[in-house]
C-alpha cells in the first residue's frame, strides 16, 4: 500500500476539491442541489465554483484552506473533507449565501430563494462553536481504505489544538447516505437530530427528504 499523507489544501486542489464538493451534494445520487436550486447544469456551475473556492472565504463550506487532503507521496489527491468553527467569522449559512449570490448573480440567485420554503423544510442549524466537517469525499480508486475517516481526525485534532475549548464536532447528511451514517457512527458521531421534510416538492430539488445532525464530544 503506498504511503498516504494529510495535507493541507493548495490553489491546484481545486479541481479535485470541485469534484468533491459536487459528489458530497449529489450524496450517491444524480441530483446536484445546487443545479436544480439555481437552474443551471453541473457544465455551467463547474468554473463558477473553482471561482468560489479559489476566493478562500473562511468560516463555510466552500473555503478554500479550510479543506485538508490525504494525498500519495507524488501529491495525487484521494480523499478531503472542509473544517471550520461554526460562528466565528458569522454564520456559515449567510457567508455561504453571499459568495453564491455575488458569484452567481442576483438574478441566479433569486431562483433560489423561489425555493425558500423548500429549503427551510430541510434546514438544520448548525451550533455556534462546534467544528463543522463538510464535503466529505473519496476518489473511487482509494475507497474502503478508511482514508476519509483520517481527514476528518486530522480537522478535529488541528481545530482542538488551536481551542482546547471547542467540546464538540458535528456533520449534517442525509439519512440514506447509509455507507456515511455507518462510517461517522464507527468514528464516535451518534444522530442527535433529524429533520424530515413532508414538502411535495422536495425530491426535485435535495437527493433525499431526511437529513440528519450527528455529533460527537472531542
Amino acid at each position: 500500500m503506498k504511503k498516504i499523507n494529510i495535507v493541507p489544501s493548495a490553489t491546484s486542489d481545486i479541481d479535485f476539491i470541485t469534484t468533491a464538493v459536487f459528489a458530497a451534494v449529489k450524496s450517491g445520487t444524480d441530483i446536484l442541489t445546487y443545479s436544480t436550486l439555481f437552474e443551471k447544469s453541473e457544465e455551467e456551475l463547474l468554473p463558477l465554483f473553482k471561482e468560489m473556492i479559489k476566493e478562500d472565504i473562511e468560516g463555510q463550506e466552500l473555503w478554500l484552506s479550510g479543506f485538508l487532503l490525504a494525498e500519495e507521496y507524488d501529491g495525487t489527491p484521494a480523499a478531503t473533507c472542509c473544517a471550520w468553527i461554526e460562528g466565528e467569522k458569522g454564520p456559515s449559512s449567510m457567508l455561504t449565501a453571499q459568495l453564491l449570490s455575488f458569484t452567481l448573480g442576483t438574478e441566479t440567485y433569486k431562483k433560489a430563494l423561489e425555493k425558500q420554503e423548500v429549503i427551510e423544510s430541510m434546514r438544520i442549524d448548525r451550533a455556534e462553536g462546534a467544528v463543522q466537517i463538510e464535503h466529505v469525499y473519496t476518489a473511487p480508486n482509494y475507497r474502503g481504505r478508511g482514508l476519509a475517516a483520517r481527514v476528518i481526525e486530522k480537522q478535529i485534532e488541528l481545530y482542538k489544538f488551536i481551542q482546547p475549548e471547542i467540546q464538540k464536532a458535528q456533520i449534517i447528511l442525509f439519512k440514506t447516505n447509509q455507507n456515511a451514517l455507518n462510517a461517522y457512527t464507527n468514528m464516535g458521531f451518534k444522530i442527535v437530530k433529524e429533520q424530515h421534510s413532508n414538502h411535495p416538492q422536495v425530491l426535485d430539488y435535495f437527493p433525499a427528504n431526511t437529513r440528519v445532525l450527528m455529533e460527537k464530544d472531542i
